[in-house]
């Protein structure tokens, strides 16, 4: 799709509800607006379409209900699509997740992203089960590299940091919607940020994959997020940084021989 001028995005913005914020720049106002134009079943779901979506669904937190509409179209046609939507990732293996055609590749773990909002804002439970087999292919069939990390994909030779974030979060929601199983799908999801960001192997892997600061880094925020908290917590969000609650990650070796 081609970039919008400010004519265009303006041209846009009438066909939404009245409850966006009205000092929305234009072009931010225009993307809801300009994908809720578009065949639900025009995005697939690997992380370009997956992201879109749940999106559309923080849009329609804040006065946008027909993104719920399109959302609901767009896991439908998925569930019965029976087939593998079209993505530009690398080439991995054919699972299924809560009947959804995916793969391996961890562009296909952020399907997990907008069924988790779906089930949250419309209970839908085929949602709710897309996650936990999300969470499940993760622990049990993605491709491992030999220091047991999830791989980008089926055929990645070397860490890949972005992997980080499409494995952290599907494992948090899963430990957010299954509390029986949580504590394991919690120390899988605690333990890939150490691996990315204290081993020295998996450092210099990010620093030559990324000009910019590791993609494991976005990944906190899902652990602060959906991680259970203690009762005597505090708020989430104390205006002295030093006293907010932050979930500890778990002891690597050199700790735990100290």
């Amino acid at each position: 799709m081609p970039p919008l001028t400010r004519r265009q995005a303006l041209g846009l913005i009438p066909g939404l509800s009245a409850g966006l914020p009205r000092d929305l720049p234009p072009g931010v106002a225009a993307i809801p607006a300009s994908t809720l134009k578009q065949d639900p079943a025009s995005l697939n779901t690997d992380w370009f379409g997956a992201l879109l979506v749940k999106g559309l669904l923080e849009w329609a937190r804040r006065g946008v209900p027909e993104a719920r509409d399109f959302a609901k179209a767009w896991l439908e046609f998925h569930l019965n699509s029976n087939r593998l939507a079209p993505y530009s990732g690398n080439r991995s293996r054919t699972v299924r997740a809560g009947g959804v055609v995916i793969t391996t590749y961890c562009g296909h773990y952020g399907l997990s992203f907008p069924c988790y909002e779906i089930f949250q804002q419309l209970r839908d439970l085929r949602a709710r089960r897309i996650c936990l087999e999300v969470a499940g292919i993760i622990l049990h069939q993605s491709a491992r590299n030999r220091y047991g990390m999830v791989a980008h994909d089926d055929t990645a030779e070397f860490a890949i940091p972005d992997t980080c974030y499409f494995v952290v979060t599907p494992l948090m929601i899963a430990a957010r919607l299954d509390s029986p199983h949580g504590a394991v799908y919690n120390h899988s999801a605690r333990q890939r940020p150490r691996e990315d960001l204290l081993d020295p192997r998996h450092r210099l892997a990010a620093l030559v994959h990324h000009r910019g600061p590791p993609a494991s880094l976005s990944a906190g925020p899902s652990l602060r997020r959906l991680c259970p908290r203690p009762p005597d917590a505090g708020p989430r969000h104390h205006p002295r940084a030093k006293r907010h609650w932050r979930p500890a990650l778990l002891p690597g070796p050199s700790e735990k021989s100290a």
